[in-house]
């Protein structure tokens, strides 16, 4: 009995087709060694490198042209690496490597970057593992060229405050803040940091230590309030707080305990319920 063959039906011809495209696609990551994603690529990176601890992304970034960058830190070493993207695949570049296993306080390290049809770069990263270090100062010197002639050297200074930067993280820009410099016994330098947000101190010798304390006075008695307070009796123990916390000028007794006070705004928030027209008072930022 001759045997009828039969032709294969769609969806056996899809299921074949598709077979046929992902054993291509392993073929191809095999020997062209890309990477389906961008991290993949930047671990192959690592491993390369001989970075074999935990990793984290501190910073990343792309261009257009299809390249992508990553900071990376691990508990002994930070990798700043750069992986392109051809066609769905990603595959490794670039890397450096800062080597931050010698306990020192502060780490740097730098590297060129030169992105498709445009000009290089030269990216700087590091970090801090002091956290007396308040202040980084980055400072760039280059010639430049004007009319075909060199010109002189050209000097650029960048600070970076690590603290603000973890303020601004944490979104509290907005907050009162008031800079300490310490150890000021060992500087010699002719100026200091200063400023009304600013002061220098020496817990070792005491130096500037008065100044500082008058600076947070001043700070935490802003919003000081000269306020009437008509306490019910059945709240009489806020008066024992406020003859310890506040200067009374007054207090008389009626339908309610009537008190006039000078408060910080502290007190004033325990009883801000019983101030005569009080409303809540805005900072300096909100204006």
């Amino acid at each position: 009995m001759k045997k009828i063959k039969r032709k294969p039906s769609r969806l056996r011809r899809a299921v074949r087709a598709a077979a046929v495209m992902l054993c291509a696609a392993v073929l191809y990551l095999f020997l062209a060694d890309a990477k389906l994603t961008p991290m993949m690529a930047v671990h192959m990176l690592e491993e390369f490198h001989g970075i074999y601890e935990e990793t984290h992304v501190v910073a990343s970034c792309g261009t257009q042209a299809g390249r992508r960058y990553y900071l990376m830190a691990g508990e002994n070493a930070l990798l700043c690496a750069e992986v392109d993207r051809h066609g769905l695949l990603w595959q490794e570049a670039n890397g450096t490597v800062l080597d931050c296993s010698d306990g020192k306080p502060f780490q740097a390290g730098g590297c060129s970057r030169w992105p498709h049809g445009g000009q290089g770069t030269l990216e700087l990263f590091g970090r801090i593992d002091d956290s007396s270090v308040a202040r980084v100062e980055i400072c760039q010197m280059r010639r430049d060229k004007w009319d075909g002639e060199m010109q002189d050297y050209v000097y650029q200074t960048r600070c970076v405050y690590p603290v603000d930067e973890l303020i601004e993280e944490l979104g509290a820009q907005q907050i009162p803040c008031l800079r300490v410099y310490n150890k000021s016994d060992l500087y010699f330098g002719d100026i200091r940091p200063h400023g009304e947000d600013s002061v220098n101190i020496s817990a070792k010798t005491g130096e500037g230590v008065d100044e500082l304390l008058a600076r947070i006075d001043k700070l935490l008695d802003k919003g000081t309030r000269r306020v009437t307070i008509h306490l019910p009796y059945d709240k009489g123990g806020l008066l024992d707080m406020l003859y310890r916390e506040a200067k009374v000028e007054s207090v008389e007794y009626g339908e309610t305990i009537d008190i006039v006070a000078t408060c910080v705004p502290r007190v004033i928030g325990q009883v801000k319920d019983y101030i005569e027209g009080y409303c809540e008072p805005k900072e300096d930022w909100e204006e």
